[in-house]
C-alpha cells in the first residue's frame, strides 16, 4: 500500500512542478531579457572601453611619432636657424647687394668678373655701349673716393686705354671728357669701397 500513498505524493509534487514549469517560463523570459539587456550593455561598454583604449592607443602612437618627429623638427629647425644666423653674419660682414646701372651684384667677385670681361672685350681707343657707359658711370660715382674730380669737366664717353703704372703698362678705363681729354680710374678701387671687406 505504500505505492498508492506515494502515487498521490508524486501527482502532487509533478503538479507543484508543472505549476512552477508554467510560472517560470515567464519569470524566467523576464529574468532572461533583464540578463540580455545586462549583458547588452555590458557589451556596448566593453566594446566603447575598447573603441576608447584603441583611440587612446593610436593617439598615444601618433602622440610618440608626432614627438619624435617633432624633436627632429625641432632640432632641424634649430639647426637651420643656426645656419641661417651664421648666413646671415656672413652676408652682412660682406657686402648688401650693389646695383650698377641695370645690373646688380651679389659680390665683389661677381662685380669684378663682369667688369674685368668688358675691358677684355672692349677695342681701346673706342666709347663703351650705353650700358656699360651706365654701369661704370655707375660704379664711378658710388666708389671712386675722388668721383666728382674725375666727372667735373663732364663725360663725352668712357673707354678702354693703357696706363703706365710703375713701370708697367696695363688696361684700364678711361673717362673722356667733353673737352676730349682722358682721365684713367681704377673699377679695383670703386670695387673696394662698395664691398668693403
Amino acid at each position: 500500500m505504500s505505492e498508492p500513498a506515494d502515487k498521490p505524493k508524486r501527482e502532487l509534487e509533478l503538479d507543484q512542478a508543472a505549476d512552477a514549469a508554467e510560472e517560470q517560463p515567464a519569470a524566467k523570459r523576464a529574468k532572461t531579457a533583464a540578463d540580455d539587456t545586462a549583458a547588452d550593455a555590458e557589451q556596448a561598454a566593453a566594446a566603447e572601453a575598447d573603441a576608447d583604449l584603441e583611440e587612446d592607443t593610436e593617439a598615444a602612437a601618433a602622440d610618440a611619432v608626432n614627438g619624435e618627429v617633432g624633436e627632429q623638427a625641432a632640432e632641424a629647425d634649430d639647426t637651420e636657424q643656426a645656419a641661417e644666423a651664421d648666413d646671415t653674419a656672413e652676408e652682412q660682414a660682406a657686402a648688401e647687394p650693389v646695383k650698377l646701372g641695370y645690373r646688380t651684384f651679389k659680390s665683389a667677385s661677381e662685380a669684378s668678373d663682369y667688369i674685368a670681361n668688358i675691358l677684355k672685350k672692349a677695342k681701346p681707343g673706342e666709347n663703351l655701349n650705353e650700358y656699360e657707359l651706365l654701369l661704370l658711370l655707375d660704379l664711378l660715382r658710388k666708389g671712386h673716393p675722388r668721383a666728382s674730380e674725375k666727372l667735373a669737366k663732364g663725360i663725352k664717353g668712357i673707354q678702354v686705354g693703357e696706363t703706365r703704372v710703375g713701370g708697367t703698362t696695363s688696361s684700364c678705363f678711361h673717362i673722356q671728357a667733353l673737352d676730349g681729354s682722358l682721365e684713367d680710374f681704377s673699377y679695383r678701387k670703386c670695387l673696394l669701397a662698395l664691398f668693403p671687406g
